[in-house]
């Protein structure tokens, strides 16, 4: 795919979702029948392999221990 390469040349990360919600041989639908929104089946798709791929090409700094939850008063 041209666009993909074209930003990963200027840097910049490019997340494609198509072959996720294509339709796959398990004939399991992505998309809902009467419009263009997506399956839950599709949401969890695209969820998963976007937290992979986000992983996997993003360091993402240590979690704030320091920091207190609880009710704010």
């Amino acid at each position: 795919m041209v666009q993909v390469s074209i930003d990963r040349e200027a840097g910049v990360l490019a997340f494609d979702a198509g072959k996720i919600l294509m339709p796959d041989m398990s004939g399991e639908a992505t998309y809902l029948k009467t419009d263009t929104h997506w399956t839950p089946q599709g949401m969890d798709g695209v969820a998963s392999s976007l937290a992979a791929y986000l992983h996997e090409h993003i360091e993402l700094p240590a979690p704030n221990k320091s920091l207190q939850t609880g009710e704010v008063q």
